[in-house]
């Protein structure tokens, strides 16, 4: 049952054209009374404790007093206390019906949200460029992350140093540094690996539908890659012509996303500056169709990963001060960790959390800096979040993918 479909409201409660129940003793069962009046016959609660009490002219009794009458659907239940999923669920085991037999008191719709995030069911996948391990859930790899409600569980699907990843076509793409680019099926099986070049350390992937190419970044050369359907090169975007005078990086490109035939790739350094400590970090755009370079579109960031159009908008994770950045660039949350890792579906945004390995940069400028590692599961509309522990021995999260509910 979802949380929303627990709620009526009181002018229909009083329509209903049966004697109320209210289950739950407490300020919310006595305000429902008032509100419905000699509607209401009773009062039950779960705590044996307070059977026997006399609340708003009723004795509290046990559920059973009614639960097991044979004019069970002669009532209508109103849950009134805040774990009202788990009493929605022991009237369910019953027979009786959300809606129809019995729903939460509208007082509670303020919990909502709170239920929402507590009984979330979802499936993602995270990568990790940590070293790869034997251990199933520490070392580099895919991981299959499973929400179910308050549990969850999470195992390794592949070893590898991985980072990017993309869904097309019913399959994920995963940038693996060593092994290449791994597609794998539904099932989350390998379906076929093709290979990069080596010495590209490739991150970021996303697919062009209006070139057909695939575009990746590759941080060792300071340019994008362009590959056809095949995953050959076909072309390389150069970020500017340091590195070929340096014969080193010196931008830090990382993860891309391409809008409307834009490109837009996340950098540690626009000017090619850090290695002197300089982090001019930015989100640049780049024409997938000409290669040339349009300019920055989200400047002042700190070692920005995870670029992504969710939502209708342009998010990124800030990654060093642990800001997720949306509208217009706006920290919408604030997280005690180094932010990497960035997926949404209809309700939430999925946060990844790696062990701040950086954290005398931002002595100082943040107040709570994490060790942890974990997937934070944030509201942006309530600022409510839920974190999803990781072994500490897993190191960092890369990137997020949802799957959507088992």
């Amino acid at each position: 049952m979802r949380p929303d479909s627990y709620f009526l409201t009181v002018d229909q409660i009083r329509s209903i054209q049966r004697k109320v129940v209210l289950f739950g003793a407490g300020k919310v069962s006595r305000d429902l009374i008032s509100a419905v009046g000699d509607q209401a016959i009773g009062i039950v609660d779960n705590n044996p404790n307070m059977h026997g009490l006399i609340e708003s002219g009723f004795e509290i009794t046990s559920p059973e007093r009614y639960l097991e009458a044979t004019g069970i659907h002669d009532v209508f239940f109103v849950i009134c206390t805040t774990s009202f999923t788990d009493v929605g669920e022991q009237l369910a085991g019953h027979g009786l019906v959300v809606g129809d037999d019995f729903c939460a008191s509208p007082d509670l719709l303020r919990l909502l949200p709170v239920v929402r995030l507590q009984e979330l069911e979802q499936r993602l996948l995270f990568t990790s460029g940590f070293r790869p391990s034997d251990n199933d859930r520490s070392g580099g790899g895919v991981y299959l992350l499973e929400i179910d409600r308050l549990d969850f569980e999470y195992r390794k699907i592949h070893s590898g140093t991985c980072h990017g990843m993309l869904q097309k076509d019913g399959l994920i793409y995963c940038v693996d540094q060593t092994q290449g680019i791994i597609a794998f099926n539904e099932e989350l099986e390998v379906e076929r690996t093709f290979d990069v070049a080596p010495g590209q350390r490739p991150h970021g992937i996303d697919w062009c539908e209006a070139t057909g190419e695939y575009f990746v970044a590759a941080s060792r050369q300071d340019c994008i890659l362009v590959l056809d359907e095949q995953f050959r090169e076909v072309d390389r975007i150069p970020l500017s012509d340091k590195f070929q005078r340096n014969n080193a990086p010196v931008h830090h490109i990382n993860d891309l996303c391409i809008v409307d035939g834009s490109i837009y790739a996340t950098m540690f350094s626009v000017t090619g500056n850090y290695h002197q400590d300089v982090f001019d970090g930015a989100i640049v755009e780049f024409d997938a169709a000409d290669r040339r370079m349009i300019g920055p579109v989200m400047s002042g960031l700190w070692m920005p990963h995870n670029p992504k159009y969710l939502n209708g908008g342009l998010c990124v994770c800030d990654s060093l001060p642990g800001y997720l950045r949306r509208n217009n660039g706006r920290v919408a949350g604030d997280f005690p960790g180094f932010t990497r890792g960035l997926a949404a579906d209809d309700c939430f945004y999925y946060v990844g959390q790696s062990r701040n390995r950086n954290f005398s940069n931002v002595l100082g400028v943040s107040s709570n800096i994490s060790l942890d590692t974990a997937v934070i599961v944030f509201d942006d509309e309530t600022k409510l979040s839920r974190s999803i522990p990781l072994d500490p021995r897993l190191s960092e999260v890369h990137a997020i993918e949802v799957l959507g509910p088992s």
